[in-house]
């Protein structure tokens, strides 16, 4: 595809429908040997759309989900156009340590091949070694927008003779408060460098940013109309009491018993509960969030990527970036803040053609949420039960008796084998079976089960065959627990009353006869005659008469009745 070929559009109106490109075959040798190497045989959907618009010079504006092998997208190309090692020539921006780390990665395992240099800059590490890797020389530099600024401020960053300039799920930068960061950036590149602008979403924000950004752009959308959730990911969710969400997730974990799983939690101390919790529990889990040291965020990611680690649970900001292969399930803790939010986290599983699950848990108080993001995104969730502390117990001891009949990958040493050959057969057939038994139970007793009489809701929550336009009766709120807080927090149960609600078998606020001093319909404010107003005696006024409003009170004068 010839630049020339292409139909030059406004600033303002991206172009589309860019050529697709089918198979790797217009690639060098070198890196279709590396690809392959890796599994990596024929281009994803925004590979086969971004590289061919990439190449022609013009600038990007891209579109693609989290997991749709965008890295390759913009990666290739930038490698292309800078073909051997000449110095400083492209940069790419992403919103965390985490992302840029894995985008340096995909790097080093492909372009090196074409003798280019990769650097990663990121808060957390050394300054001292990030200044003399820059002065020996490098080609490609993936950072972080406030490390970035840091450098510049140093005046050790030269960006005069970068060519490609990426930014990486913009979206994100803009949630994180990056977009001061970003323009300084921009400042200092020339402005013939060609811009790849990849973002989940397109909001009108984010379009106006890239309006004032690039030149010309070719865009390129593979995100499906209304939705942008791979179509491998199956969405399901947990129906649960308010202030039941850990007592739910721990039973249904222990039931399904996953092999890996990342959960997304709001607050830091969320994080810590659930992570105690389930190492309480036997469980391989370790907390990911914003206390953590660079070196130990590395080492729990390396222990997560390892498959030594079971459990990973993330608040949103400090899982962005995070790349498992395979990954099974991901689970919102909390309903998240909006789609995008929602759109980033399950994207975590179903990559590359994976099968994965998203489960969310809801409340209550996050039903609405949940269902509007539900329908924005135009999914039908299913619903997972809360299992019942019976139904744990019995899955675990089955698990856990199945367990113990598989050999051994590694076989015991001798010395242990001797020992267990020896004190077993000192025993008799019943002392063997009674030692299984208690062994079995003292497994079980550990998981600490919760029953879940306080957990599950007696009707379901989620509804999402009800049009929201459509408003909602007492009765209903009632029945799905989301009517007005009354006294102490809790909520309307049992058609029992509560501050803010309707009396039993009496019309709510507004309805049946006028209250209030309302005769007739007609209001009573300011009438200087009749019954007092407010007034809970037998006709004897409760702080005088009301007094007309066209008479104000004179200044140091008494209030007096419109009699006296």
């Amino acid at each position: 595809m010839n630049i020339n070929e292409l139909s030059h559009t406004e600033q303002s109106q991206p172009s589309s429908n860019p050529e697709v490109m089918e198979n790797f075959d217009f690639l060098p040798q070198v890196l279709r040997d590396v690809l392959a190497a890796q599994g990596i045989t024929e281009p994803t959907s925004i590979q086969a759309r971004a590289i061919p618009a990439a190449l022609t010079g013009r600038d990007i504006l891209a579109q693609s989900s989290t997991g749709s092998g965008k890295t390759l997208a913009f990666s290739l190309p930038v490698a292309l156009r800078l073909k051997k090692h000449g110095g400083l020539r492209a940069l790419i921006l992403t919103p965390t340590r985490e992302l840029a780390t894995q985008v340096a990665a995909v790097l080093d395992s492909t372009v090196s091949a074409l003798k280019l240099r990769t650097l990663a800059i990121t808060g957390g590490s050394s300054y001292s070694r990030q200044r003399r890797a820059l002065q020996e020389g490098v080609d490609i530099v993936v950072g972080t927008p406030g490390r970035m600024n840091d450098l510049l401020n140093q005046g050790v960053l030269e960006l005069s003779q970068i060519e490609s300039f990426v930014l990486d799920e913009v979206d994100q930068m803009l949630d994180f408060g990056f977009a001061e960061d970003l323009e300084k950036i921009r400042a200092q590149l020339s402005p013939k460098a060609q811009t790849l602008f990849f973002s989940a979403t397109l909001s009108p924000e984010i379009r106006a940013i890239a309006r004032k950004t690039l030149k010309d752009p070719i865009e390129v959308n593979i995100a499906a109309s209304g939705a942008q959730s791979p179509s491998t990911i199956q969405h399901k969710y947990l129906e649960v009491r308010g202030y039941a969400e850990q007592k739910a997730l721990i039973n249904a974990l222990l039931f399904h018993n996953p092999v890996q799983a990342i959960v997304f939690c709001k607050t830091r101390q969320e994080c810590a509960e659930l992570t105690d919790a389930l190492m309480q529990r036997g469980f391989d889990a370790a907390a990911l969030h914003g206390d953590l040291t660079q070196v130990e965020r590395n080492q729990t990611m390396d222990k997560f990527r390892e498959k030594k680690l079971k459990y990973l649970i993330a608040t949103n900001v400090a899982a962005r970036g995070i790349d498992v292969q395979d990954l099974p399930l991901v689970v919102n803790f909390n309903v998240p803040f909006d789609t995008e939010s929602y759109t980033h986290r399950v994207g975590r599983t179903g990559r590359n053609g994976a099968a994965g699950e998203a489960w969310t848990i809801v409340t209550p108080s996050s039903v609405r949420s949940y269902e509007f993001i539900m329908r924005k995104l135009k999914i039908k969730p299913e619903a997972v039960d809360v299992p019942s502390a019976s139904e744990v117990i019995h899955r675990s001891a089955e698990g856990l008796v199945a367990e113990l009949k598989v050999a051994r990958e590694k076989p015991f040493s001798k010395t242990i084998q001797k020992a267990v050959e020896r004190t077993v057969g000192q025993l008799s057939a019943e002392e063997k079976d009674l030692i299984l038994q208690e062994m079995v139970g003292r497994r079980l007793e550990k998981l600490d089960v919760y029953y879940n009489d306080d957990i599950k809701m007696t009707k379901p929550l989620v509804r999402l065959d009800q049009d929201f336009s459509e408003k909602r009766s007492w009765g209903d709120r009632l029945s799905r627990g989301d009517a007005p807080r009354g006294k102490g927090g809790d909520r309307f149960r049992g058609g029992e009353r509560s501050f803010g609600g309707p009396k039993r078998g009496k019309p709510a606020f507004g309805q049946g006869k006028p209250k209030f001093g309302q005769g007739e319909g007609k209001p009573q404010f300011g009438k200087p005659e009749g019954k007092p107003h407010f007034s809970k005696g037998e006709g004897k006024p409760h702080f005088g008469k009301a007094k007309p409003f066209s008479e104000p009170k004179k200044k140091g004068s008494e209030i007096r009745s419109p009699q006296q």
